[in-house]
């Protein structure tokens, strides 16, 4: 099973560059998969911080690599 972590992790590896636990929740949203709210969100309905453009390719890598999208 992928966790945030293995998947921060992993796009760290890869493309030397640290993605937020926000960043794979939005990209998450995007793409369809399950996800769970965080405890300490204020208001479910808003986003604090999107992922930036630039990491979205990257974490979809991963999700492709650790099996949670296919190609």
């Amino acid at each position: 099973m992928s966790t945030y972590k293995k998947i921060a992790e992993f796009v760290k590896d890869k493309h030397h560059v640290t993605v937020k636990s926000c960043h794979i929740a939005h990209c998450k949203e995007l793409f369809g998969l399950p996800r769970k709210n965080s405890h300490n969100r204020r208001d479910p309905s808003k986003r604090v911080y999107e992922c930036p453009e630039k990491f979205k390719p990257f974490i979809k890598e991963a999700f492709i690599n650790f099996g949670l999208l296919k190609k």
